[in-house]
């Protein structure tokens, strides 16, 4: 199946896009015509106490990151045109799970920038957070 908008959206199937999610997409890409990628941040919504402070925790401290890379995005919250993603290749399906967000940030920002936004925030579940430890879900 083919998308057949002008800009495509990604979430994963444990997210809940907020209300005004669409909007904000919209919003980023009429107003910046050089913009390749929009993404932003988790937001765990079953998750309590210190694992909620050290994953947010992990988004305000890959900022530095992500200033110097000029790239950095989230694979269950993103958007960008239907046109760099057809002209990047697509998605890389020989990569099997951990990895292709940054490897699509990467490829994207050679297209425009790639913004991190931390208000694109979208809501979801902390199950493989919970399951596999923050390190192997950020580090990878």
């Amino acid at each position: 199946m083919s998308a057949s908008g002008d800009i495509v959206a990604y979430v994963d199937a444990d997210t809940q896009p907020p209300a005004g999610w669409i909007d904000q997409i919209s919003r980023h890409f009429a107003t910046d015509s050089g913009l390749a990628c929009l993404s932003g941040p988790y937001s765990f919504y079953d998750m309590s106490g210190i694992r909620r402070w050290i994953s947010t925790g992990w988004f305000v401290t890959a900022r530095p990151l992500y200033k110097l890379t000029g790239y950095m995005m989230v694979g269950g919250n993103f958007a960008m045109p239907r046109d760099i993603l057809h002209a990047m290749g697509g998605f890389d399906d020989t990569i099997e799970f951990y990895g292709e967000d940054v490897d699509i940030a990467k490829r994207a920002s050679k297209f425009g920038k790639v913004r991190f936004s931390p208000a694109f925030v979208m809501p979801t579940s902390g199950r493989r957070l919970k399951k596999q430890g923050l390190l192997k879900m950020a580090g990878l």
